[in-house]
C-alpha cells in the first residue's frame, strides 16, 4: 500500500471506478458491490473482496485499482 494519507470515501471511490468501466451493483453506504470481470465488495474498513478462483485475475485486479485509486 503506498504511503501518506491516502483516505477516500466510499462515494469517492465508486465514482472513480464507474469512471473506469466498473459496474455499481449495491452501494449501502458502509459497502460497494461492484463488477467487472468478477464481483468486487469494497468495505468502509478498507477490506476488498473479490469473486473468483483464478489467482491471476485477482493481482491483475489489484494492480488496476491501485492505479485508480493511488494516482499521483
Amino acid at each position: 500500500m503506498p504511503k501518506g494519507n491516502n483516505s477516500l470515501t466510499l462515494e469517492e471511490i465508486s465514482g472513480l471506478l464507474i469512471d473506469n468501466a466498473f459496474e455499481l451493483k449495491t452501494f449501502t453506504g458502509s459497502m460497494l458491490s461492484l463488477h467487472k470481470k468478477n464481483k468486487i465488495n469494497i468495505y468502509n474498513s478498507g477490506k476488498i473482496v473479490v469473486m473468483t478462483k483464478d489467482l491471476n485475475e485477482v493481482k491483475e485486479l489489484a494492480r488496476e485499482l491501485s492505479d485508480i485509486l493511488y494516482k499521483k
